[in-house]
């Protein structure tokens, strides 16, 4: 059934000659695609490149929006990257319809800053722009080494002679 729905947009562009309407294809995507996580209790997911908080919505849609973002690590394990997608090209493009550009892994401040300046003149979403930046931020927070914990001197009756 998610397969049925990803040929049906893509019937869609197909037969549009131009990219449909962002609404029709979230009409299209929304109940199921193949990037869908439903469990019970729980929210619905989604793993498509360019959603940013992985939730199933119309504003975080890496397959409905033209205009996308993507943060994700780095292969050699420092850094980001930030991908963002050509609007004119369809969701379903490989490699040709993004651009990619990485950021060092140099401190938490540097990289929101590059995600502010890349999300609002290059994509165009400023509305993501916070959930951009806590992407970022929570990509370089698991890349730094833990601190250990201090061992904490042992006091009073704990102390063996």
């Amino acid at each position: 059934m998610a397969q049925g729905r990803a040929g049906e947009v893509r019937r869609v562009r197909e037969a549009s000659g131009n990219i449909a309407s962002p609404d029709l294809l979230w009409l299209l995507t929304k109940k199921g695609t193949s990037f869908t996580h439903k469990r019970v209790g729980a929210p619905v997911f989604s793993a498509e490149k360019g959603n940013l908080r992985n939730l199933n919505s119309f504003k975080f849609s890496g397959l409905a929006n033209a205009r996308t973002l993507d943060i994700s690590a780095k292969a050699s394990g420092n850094g980001v990257v930030l991908t963002e997608r050509d609007p004119k090209a369809s969701p379903f493009a490989n490699a040709s319809a993004f651009k990619s550009k990485g950021i060092k892994g140099k401190g938490g401040r540097k990289v929101a800053g590059a995600v502010a300046r890349q999300s609002g003149s290059a994509a165009g979403r400023l509305d993501l722009l916070t959930a951009a930046q806590a992407r970022a931020s929570a990509i370089l927070a698991s890349q730094s080494a833990r601190k250990e914990q201090r061992q904490r001197a042992l006091r009073g009756n704990k102390i063996e002679a």
